[in-house]
């Protein structure tokens, strides 16, 4: 088995950074690349949030800041498969239109960024969010696009330079704390190296419940033109260091009710102890999707489970399959025809490819589809056991398929629950695809005493 990661920020020495110069036009090219400064010529920016230090030197904020280890980067040369458009009557994630390798890299001319049209309305975040580090880049005056935070507050407003200045690539770095107990939501902004606001408290009515944030444009009539880059988040205070529990191997309980029960439709499991092998059979009109699930809850952890399905072929349309994390039964894990919500990593057979993506079953759909994850897509093979490994610490999950990086997500609206295998129901089929797991094998993660 892999060794767990324990990480906190990447931090070098020395990094390139970014003092765009002023663009005549949005569609002109901009000086980019400027200057590089060595870390230990960088000043400290003293700030702090609800009493915690959080000066940090330079090669922290500004332009081109690196996303950290725990962080999860909302836009880099797309903001599709984390973001999407408020616009129309119901808005959601987008799952089609996939990006290749060939989209994905960087312009000869340099990253020039995303446009954010107000015509789309505000881009939504498909996580939501309490507590968390937020990092934009944006071109174009010094009003920087319109957030909205958790509990529908926005940024509280800042002086605005008195004397005309032509658009430029700004940075803006914000730390959010949410409402607790009696106490207001707290934030410290820093934009362009200069501390705007340090620790200020919000609107008390503001909600702590999780919640997306949205990216708007901050002149509606979209006369100021403005692009978006190197948008990113990350917990607040970071995930921490942890130590990993021992392996336990799930399946070698499968057939203890004590251990394991049933949640859903009517499609079969079978346990072949001699094989390790849990088979999973999709019968005819099963009334939706069936789950084996563990009555024990889980938080922070690793899972890792090899898995088979059928390909898709001409004839039918293949085994689409999951694995539910951090999930609940309605009605409680006794009620055995109760609906399983939560997140599920896609076990995803066909053209699209979306194994290893993150769906909130019976939720809000698609929070991570692997839209801008090309490498990730071309893992999967069809007709032989690929390996799943899934990490989810506080409130980042994050995916591999064969190894290869998937989805990366920062949600905190279910912090724990029970981790479930999905037969899918495939409506009035008789040809009973077939779905299959084993080593299935769970640490959990725990909290470093200091």
């Amino acid at each position: 088995m892999p060794n767990q990661p324990s990480s906190r920020f990447r931090r070098s020495s020395t990094r390139l950074l970014t003092a765009a110069a002023a663009c005549a036009t949005l569609t002109g090219a901009c000086a980019q690349d400027s200057a590089t400064r060595q870390a230990s010529d960088l000043h400290p920016i003293a700030a702090q949030l609800g009493g915690q230090d959080l000066s940090a030197s330079a090669d922290d904020l500004g332009l081109n800041a690196q996303v950290p280890d725990d962080g999860v980067q909302l836009v880099g040369r797309s903001f599709r498969g984390h973001l999407y458009s408020t616009a129309g009557r119901k808005p959601k994630m987008a799952r089609a239109g996939a990006l290749t390798e060939q989209d994905l890299l960087p312009p000869e001319d340099g990253d020039q960024g995303i446009v954010l049209d107000p015509a789309e309305g505000p881009l939504r975040s498909a996580g939501y969010f309490t507590g968390f580090r937020m990092h934009t880049e944006w071109f174009g005056l010094a009003t920087g696009p319109g957030l909205r935070l958790p509990g529908g507050q926005s940024l509280p407003a800042a002086a605005q330079p008195s004397a005309p200045q032509a658009p430029r690539w700004h940075a803006q770095d914000l730390w959010y704390q949410p409402a607790q107990d009696q106490h207001p939501a707290r934030l410290t902004l820093v934009q362009d190296g200069v501390v705007i606001h340090n620790d200020v408290a919000l609107d008390a009515r503001g909600s702590a419940d999780p919640a997306p944030l949205e990216l708007g444009h901050p002149d509606a009539h979209g006369v100021t033109p403005q692009r978006l880059r190197n948008v990113w988040v990350a917990p607040l205070g970071g995930l921490g260091h942890t130590h990993a529990g021992p392996w336990v191997d799930l399946l070698s309980q499968s057939n203890d009710a004590s251990v394991w029960t049933l949640s859903g439709g009517t499609s079969l499991f079978d346990y072949d102890p001699d094989t390790g092998i849990l088979t999973g059979t999709a019968v005819a009109n099963s009334k939706g999707n069936t789950f084996q699930v563990t009555r024990d809850t889980y938080g922070d952890f690793e899972l890792q489970v090899e898995v088979w399905t059928d390909a898709a072929t001409d004839e039918h349309k293949g085994m689409n399959s999951g694995v539910q994390i951090r999930s609940h039964v309605d009605g409680g894990i006794d009620q055995r025809d109760g609906r399983i919500r939560g997140y599920q990593v896609e076990i995803d057979p066909t053209a699209r490819r979306f194994t290893g993506g993150v769906y909130d079953e019976k939720r809000r759909g698609w929070l991570a589809p692997l839209i801008a994850a090309p490498a990730a897509r071309a893992a999967w093979k069809s007709g032989t056991w690929n390996h799943l490994r899934i990490q989810a610490q506080g409130p980042v999950i994050r995916t591999w398929v064969n190894g290869v990086p998937a989805a990366n997500l920062m949600d905190a609206l279910t912090p724990s629950g029970h981790i479930g295998l999905q037969v899918h129901g495939v409506g009035d089929r008789t040809d009973r695809p077939q779905v299959r797991f084993r080593k299935v094998m769970l640490r959990e993660l725990h909290a470093a005493s200091h």
